[in-house]
């Protein structure tokens, strides 16, 4: 995550997110100048901090995880890796740190917040994943 969208938009609500393993990164100077590019480029949606994460992206060449259909689809036109919500829950059931009962109870709690989601589709994916499958 951008050192600077982390320490403005999420600190303050999460600060528990780096002790359980969230990174952040500097975006270099040329790539900030890429998301403020985007920005002209494409308008300003997503905002400047979603098309920060997106340059990271790009700076890191990794996967951008984002549920965002803004982001979403400038990553994509932008050629970029682009990751959502299922994929963790598949992640965290396959290397074992979440189980599916686990996670359909994150996904109704997320319903309950009204979270965007294909809620089928999600249940789906996830009661076809394989705890523990992945080391």
């Amino acid at each position: 995550m951008p050192d600077v969208l982390y320490e403005e938009e999420i600190e303050d609500g999460s600060p528990y997110l780096i002790d359980m393993g969230l990174k952040t990164l500097v975006v270099e100077s040329l790539y900030i100048d890429y998301a403020i590019t985007l920005g002209e480029e494409h308008g300003e949606e997503p905002g400047f901090y979603d098309r920060l994460a997106l340059a990271l992206a790009k700076q890191e060449a990794c996967p951008l995880l984002t549920g965002d259909n803004n982001l979403r689809a400038l990553a994509g036109r932008e050629g970029v890796d682009i990751r959502g919500t299922l994929w963790v829950f598949t992640e965290m059931i396959e290397f074992g740190l979440l189980s599916n009962e686990e996670s359909l109870a994150s996904l109704d709690l997320m319903k309950a917040r009204k979270r965007r989601l294909p809620w089928e589709d999600a249940k789906k994916h996830i009661e076809r994943a394989k705890f523990g499958s992945r080391q």
